[in-house]
């Protein structure tokens, strides 16, 4: 009975995953419940610290442009929570670049047989400004932000399933917004600093 105990108190922190319950961005900044992201981000530890979760981290060779959408060749340090639904980037050469994304939905087929039960989507609450964002989100509904303008959209070709996009600005941060191809709503938002 005592070992039963011992392992369940060693399991539970793998499994109690908290998700944070609010992403704001205000000011040109990044907060989680309230937390200020720092630029640069300043290591794995603050950053898991953060999120109250580990991080799957490595380095990237390769991210698209958020303009163009193509390849373009930067290394990035990358901070991947994907039960969370959360992904954190930082640029090596130029520390001051980083971005986030929030996966808010799934398309039916996005994600391969190996990921599906490994990735999960963010439930909290995500604002731009004054603006809420959800899963139930349209083109429209940001066009009608004042805070928000959309200075560019498109689709993407470099994905499993074809997404359209809405590139816009906030503040001096630019974001990209995807969208489904089937029902226009939100399923993920990347945020660049």
């Amino acid at each position: 009975m005592k070992i039963i105990f011992i392992l369940c108190l060693l399991y539970l922190p793998l499994y109690a995953t908290s998700q944070p319950q609010q992403i704001s961005i205000r000011n040109d900044s990044i907060y989680i419940d309230e937390a200020p992201v720092p630029q640069p981000i300043p290591s794995k530890d603050f950053i898991d610290g953060l999120m109250q979760s580990k991080s799957r981290t490595g380095i990237i060779t390769g991210m698209l442009d958020p303009v163009s959408g193509e390849s373009i060749s930067k290394k990035q340090r990358a901070y991947h929570y994907p039960l969370l639904g959360l992904y954190f980037y930082s640029t090596l050469k130029d520390r001051t670049e980083n971005s986030m994304s929030i996966v808010l939905s799934h398309e039916a087929g996005q994600l391969s047989k190996r990921n599906q039960n490994k990735s999960s989507v963010y439930n909290g609450g995500l604002l731009i400004g004054e603006h809420a964002l959800t899963k139930e989100t349209t083109l429209q509904d940001l066009q009608k932000s004042n805070s928000i303008s959309i200075v560019g959209s498109g689709e993407t070709r470099k994905t499993k399933v074809p997404l359209t996009y809405a590139l816009a600005r906030y503040g001096n941060l630019l974001i990209r917004c995807y969208f489904k191809k089937t029902d226009g709503r939100l399923t993920s938002v990347t945020v660049m600093q």
